[in-house]
């Protein structure tokens, strides 16, 4: 397991995150999804050192040892609240691989950082759901509960989340790939899942649909989580963006999907990095 490593910031606050790789690599930032955290299965570091890259995987505020500070208001205050985190690593120019919903703060390193963030690989994405038109893709079940999240303290989120969790957590005692979401998400009480939801439904503070960064995204045509008619609509005013159907009919990036994400990104710093 990847040692944990904490950052302090200025006001007293921290984030943590974990290094995979290449220390001396292309930097690429990872976000893990709602349930998840800095921890990264071992594919993944193999990967990257196959590919010489260096992954830095930071947890979200609420997740690990990150602080749940309130200077991230909305999800555009993430680029700020970790571009220090980036100098003292002296990062320059990186690309992000993005989970579900770690798609929305990709976005935001894009909206922030520009020129600096080279590509984005985004598996699963979630989608603007602030966003009627975009949201109007999902069930009406689903729907219901992004219209709870707005009218529901983060304190009553994380509480429903922490009881779901618990009797999942049961049923995946035997799945380690899941299993390692469920107690990542269970280990702060859900007090990240919770900030992730209420900041999700709420205007991001900045406008997705102009980003000029290339992009590549890979979500199953099956995904019960996140439905691919809302993914597409999202994509439809970016004529940089591809998107990859993957096979496997599930929300979670399959060993296929990632295997193809690190070809890209092969591919992408051997032509143009």
């Amino acid at each position: 397991m990847k040692k944990l490593e904490v950052y302090s910031t200025r006001n007293g606050g921290q984030i943590s995150y974990r290094v995979y790789g290449d220390e001396t690599g292309f930097p690429i930032l990872v976000h893990h999804g709602l349930l998840g955290s800095s921890l990264l299965p071992d594919s993944w570091s193999v990967h990257a050192k196959e590919a010489r890259l260096r992954l830095l995987a930071i947890d979200r505020p609420g997740y690990g040892e990150s602080t749940a500070t309130g200077q991230l208001k909305s999800i555009s205050d993430w680029g700020a609240w970790i571009a220090p985190l980036l100098d003292e690593l002296k990062i320059g120019d990186f690309g992000t691989i993005a989970v579900s919903a770690g798609a929305p703060y990709a976005w935001a390193e894009a909206w922030y950082f520009k020129e600096r963030v080279k590509q984005l690989w985004l598996l699963s994405a979630v989608p603007t759901v602030f966003n009627q038109k975009i949201l109007s893709h999902y069930p009406r079940e689903e729907r219901e509960s992004y219209e709870r999240f707005k009218s529901s303290s983060e304190g009553e989120i994380a509480q429903d989340y922490y009881d779901s969790l618990k009797e999942l957590q049961r049923q995946f005692k035997d799945t380690d790939g899941v299993k390692r979401r469920i107690d990542a998400a269970l280990s702060n009480a859900c007090v990240g899942v919770a900030r992730e939801a209420k900041m999700q439904v709420s205007d991001w503070g900045f406008e997705a649909a102009a980003l000029g960064v290339p992009m590549e995204f890979w979500h199953s045509p099956k995904d019960d989580m996140v439905p691919i008619a809302a993914v597409e609509a999202m994509i439809a005013p970016w004529p940089h963006a591809i998107l990859h159907l993957q096979d496997k009919k599930s929300h979670f990036p399959s060993k296929e999907t990632v295997d193809e994400v690190f070809e890209s990104i092969k591919t992408k710093l051997s032509t143009r990095f």
